[in-house]
């Protein structure tokens, strides 16, 4: 057993960035006696619909939802829910298969489609979660939502800092986040006392947690919770704090002192953008703009995951094309880079059903 063979390196913590490893992480660290979350904590974690109940129990969330193990679950869902709702594999990630569903029909021939594949997230044979779709307040042009890093030492939650985000890109892709964010500091206590008690309601004891909160008119609700490090945050850390957070999450593993900087505020706006793929398949032929891009003053670093010839397959979930990082004096100049580097990276692409190739700018693509 792995287990076995990893104890003969006697090792004195563990620790997983990412979600599909977070269970295989835990049924690890109890067979070591190594400190991570429990096996009924990574549960909580990985599977929204446990996690639902968990907060639905605490009196926390009062979203609707309903569990589709199979098609013929799918009226009594709608029923239980109502629509618009959001439909998702109940353990999964990055958006993997998850679809905003405003009419009845609709929604039944995606369910249908989903179980006729071999998988619907990250496990065979898996099931569905429908939830009620939060409605986010007016926050335009920046997104109605947010994410809490937070890490959890010994049972008591410290929070990093709240994630600004971009709108997202249909259904539910991410373009890229900001430190600090724009909130005022009355709906920032708001929303670390919720995350608070929502990471103890799930148990949580040790470890670094990313928690994704929705801007309502009734307040900040809970999207969900995981027991990692959010994507994209580690570059953050290292701009901003000049700390890793990968080497943090590695001290906590061994139960050595961490120094965290808590409630984060800075002058400067440090932000990750990153441009996603279409949803539908194409081809990439040319990528022009970089060496512009790179000239850029607020941009300090830029790398691509594509090049020509690529071949991307759609799909719903956020797959990231690049990467851009750097820092502006305010949030109205990140704006201003945001809109600018999405117009200077320029893509020639090749689309499935005909030979035409058409040029679309960074914002233009994800929107395919």
């Amino acid at each position: 057993m792995a287990a076995e063979e990893l104890a003969k390196y006697q090792p004195v913590g563990i620790v997983t960035f990412s979600e599909r490893a977070l269970r295989l992480t835990a049924f690890l660290a109890e067979k070591l006696n190594l400190l991570f979350h429990s096996i009924s904590t990574v549960t909580q974690l990985t599977d929204k619909f446990t996690q639902r109940k968990v907060f639905s129990n605490a009196g926390i969330e009062s979203i609707r939802f309903h569990l589709i193990n199979r098609t013929d679950d799918w009226e009594k869902a709608v029923n239980a829910v109502g629509l618009p709702a959001v439909l998702k594999p109940s353990y999964g990630g990055g958006s993997i298969n998850t679809f905003f569903i405003e009419d009845v029909c609709t929604g039944k021939s995606i369910v249908e489609e989903l179980f006729a594949q071999e998988k619907l997230g990250f496990e065979a044979n898996g099931a569905l979660l429908l939830e009620e779709f939060l409605v986010g307040k007016v926050t335009a042009p920046f997104g109605d939502y947010v994410s809490v890093e937070s890490a959890v030492i010994n049972g008591v939650v410290e929070h990093i800092a709240i994630t600004g985000k971009m709108p997202l890109s249909h259904p539910f892709r991410e373009y890229g986040h900001f430190w600090p964010s724009t909130l005022g500091r009355d709906e920032q206590d708001e929303i670390y006392h919720l995350t608070t008690r929502s990471l103890q309601a799930l148990g949580i004891m040790s470890g670094l947690i990313h928690t994704e909160i929705k801007l309502t008119e009734n307040g900040p609700r809970i999207i969900e919770i995981n027991g990692r490090v959010g994507g994209g945050i580690n570059e953050m850390a290292k701009m901003s704090f000049n700390i890793s957070l990968f080497a943090v999450a590695a001290r906590i593993a061994m139960g050595q002192p961490v120094k965290l900087p808590q409630n984060y505020l800075s002058n400067d706006i440090f932000f990750n953008i990153s441009h996603i793929a279409p949803t539908q398949p194409c081809e990439i032929v040319t990528i022009t703009g970089e060496q512009e891009l790179n000239e850029i003053p607020a941009i300090s670093f830029y790398r691509s995951y594509i090049w020509p010839g690529s071949r991307l397959p759609g799909g719903t979930q956020t797959n990231e094309i690049n990467i851009i990082l750097g820092h502006v004096p305010d949030h109205n100049e990140f704006l201003n880079i945001y809109h600018l580097v999405g117009r200077t990276l320029r893509y020639q692409v090749r689309l499935p059903d005909n030979d035409n190739i058409v040029e679309l700018d960074a914002h233009q693509l994800g929107a395919l």
